[in-house]
């Protein structure tokens, strides 16, 4: 069986059989492995149908002496035949399973086994019958045995042929009947072995596409249990990130409620106490102008935390200018240079994903000034596709392998993942200098 390449029987067996049993085109490990399939199913038949011939053999062999009893010749030749039968048959049992050395030749083989023993029966035949013709009869369909050999078309015509050429032979080899009844006879020979030929290309193009679209079915369960596998593996990740974002922001949500919550006790609170002191004990010349100055230091921490809570600069100048904003003062204030660079974005940027951005950028600018004394930062924003990207850098004396806690990054990933976004973070060259990379799709909402 020749992998995906037409052989010259292949018009002839789409002219025998119909189109729809015609195997589907094996690849060339398909082939092989069918080929050693069918092997072991002829090793399997062989033995199987060698016992069978013998033991019907065996059977009617007592039946001789009833069917003849005035004829001893008879008997006779029919018990050499039997025992021819009986021999090559168990000859079969015994050699076909140490065959498998001669597995390239291992259908030949028995082809030829198969006329042998055929022969050897027709020869006893014709030679018991005397050139009867109706002794012959019984050999039309030894063309027959070869429809359950498991080969292809051209080696199924050849044992075909083989078989009904060792029959006729045989026996008009071994009698001298009349020679228009031997072409009569090869005639008929003929028309049974072109029908077991097209028999048994259909019974063999059935069992070789069973086998290969069994073996593909088999492949295809086993390509789907390990998808399966794979996607309960990728579930299991994602729940147990999931779960990891979730007490992340929880923590974010906390640290956030406990940091307001000190800046109101310790600014505003302090302010208000402050106040009230003074008003409890005012002084006509300098009592107002203390009052003034506290209620404008309250007035300040107020808007700290609001700040802190929703920050002006975005709300007040967009993500682009708030940015800059933000990175002028702050680096102004630290006296650190910046560098900003914003690209154009070609569509609205979402309200939550201009807080996460400035929120991180806030963070990363944080973390520049105090953990890692950077002497310089530089921010970029653009787009990439679908997704809006942004690069901060500093060359601060770049962050541990692994963060220590309080730096912010815990929080910045969890506004990420909310998005469906992404943080990425590196070191510079010789460990010098962090750069922070963000990722965040704009059609994102949390």
């Amino acid at each position: 069986m020749n992998a995906a390449r037409p052989t010259r029987w292949t018009a002839l067996r789409r002219w025998l059989g119909p189109s729809d049993l015609a195997p589907p085109v094996p690849t060339t490990e398909e082939a092989a492995a069918f080929g050693a399939w069918r092997f072991e199913l002829l090793e399997r038949t062989w033995k199987g149908l060698g016992l069978l011939v013998a033991a019907a053999a065996v059977a009617w062999w007592p039946l001789d002496a009833l069917l003849f009893p005035d004829s001893a010749e008879t008997r006779r030749g029919f018990a050499l035949f039997r025992a021819g039968v009986v021999s090559f048959s168990l000859l079969m049992v015994v050699i076909g399973p140490r065959l498998r050395f001669l597995y390239g030749v291992a259908f030949g083989a028995v082809t030829v086994v198969l006329a042998l023993e055929v022969a050897w029966a027709a020869a006893w035949m014709g030679k018991i019958g005397a050139g009867n013709h109706g002794w012959f009869g019984f050999f039309y369909l030894a063309p027959v045995f070869t429809v359950l050999l498991p080969v292809p078309l051209g080696q199924r015509i050849g044992a075909a042929l083989l078989v009904g050429a060792a029959a006729w032979l045989a026996f008009h080899g071994a009698s001298s009947g009349p020679a228009p009844l031997r072409w009569v006879a090869a005639s008929q020979m003929l028309f049974s072995a072109g029908a077991s030929t097209v028999v048994g290309s259909w019974l063999y193009d059935a069992l070789a596409g069973q086998y290969i679209l069994r073996r593909r079915l088999e492949a295809e369960r086993s390509h789907i249990a390990q998808l399966n596998a794979g996607l309960h593996q990728r579930v299991i990740e994602q729940t147990a990130d999931l779960r990891a974002l979730s007490q992340q922001a929880s923590h974010a949500r906390i640290e956030e409620r406990e940091r307001l919550a000190r800046d109101l006790h310790d600014d505003l609170g302090q302010e208000l106490t402050a106040l009230s002191l003074v008003a409890a004990s005012i002084d006509p010349d300098q009592g107002l102008t203390r009052i003034q100055h506290l209620i404008g230091r309250s007035r300040d921490a107020l808007v700290r935390v609001l700040d802190d809570l929703q920050p002006r600069l975005l709300d007040r100048h967009g993500l682009e200018d708030a940015l800059r904003a933000l990175l002028r003062e702050r680096c102004a204030a630290a006296g650190i240079g910046a560098v900003v660079q914003v690209r154009a974005v070609d569509r609205p940027i979402p309200e939550a994903t201009a807080l996460a951005v400035f929120r991180c950028v806030q963070e990363s600018l944080t973390n520049a000034i105090r953990h890692a004394c950077a002497t310089h930062v530089q921010l970029e924003v653009g787009q990439e596709g679908e997704t809006l990207v942004v690069r901060f850098s500093d060359d601060g004396r770049g962050m541990a392998a692994v963060p220590p806690p309080g730096h912010g990054l815990p929080g910045m990933r969890a506004r990420c993942a909310v998005l469906h976004g992404s943080l990425e973070l590196s070191r510079g060259p010789n460990g010098r200098g962090t750069t922070i990379r963000i990722r965040l799709p704009l059609e994102s909402e949390p």
